[in-house]
């Protein structure tokens, strides 16, 4: 990415916002790695769901699984995934297709859904 608008920084470490996920931190990391941007607020997904349901939960369930367990909600896997994996994509492309964002956005919907859920 040669040019990150200056909204983009200025969201991510705005410390009002928290973003939410499965292995949120290190995403984080890789962005602050790559590009230099820095989260204010991250939540693991995992982390919440064993603190809220200590029994329900061991390992790192996929987050169909607990958006599923926890939320009710069905997701449906890329038609590119062939792994357990929900989403086995090609995130580095400098342009994602539509299928990649429909698969952020459930992702970024159902980890919505989970947090408030719980």
């Amino acid at each position: 990415m040669d040019n990150i608008p200056q909204s983009i920084p200025n969201l991510l470490c705005d410390s009002n916002i928290s973003f939410v996920g499965v292995q949120i931190q290190e995403n984080a990391r890789k962005l602050k790695n790559q590009y230099g941007l820095i989260f204010s607020r991250n939540i693991d997904i995992h982390a919440l769901v064993k603190t809220w349901f200590p029994l329900s939960y061991k390992g790192r369930p996929s987050l169909k699984a607990l958006a599923y367990g926890v939320a009710g909600l069905g997701m449906r896997r890329s038609s590119r995934s062939s792994s357990k994996k929900s989403w086995n994509c090609d995130w580095e492309l400098k342009v994602l297709d539509e299928e990649l964002v429909e698969c952020a956005c459930v992702d970024a919907y159902a980890s919505y859904k989970l947090l408030t859920s719980c």
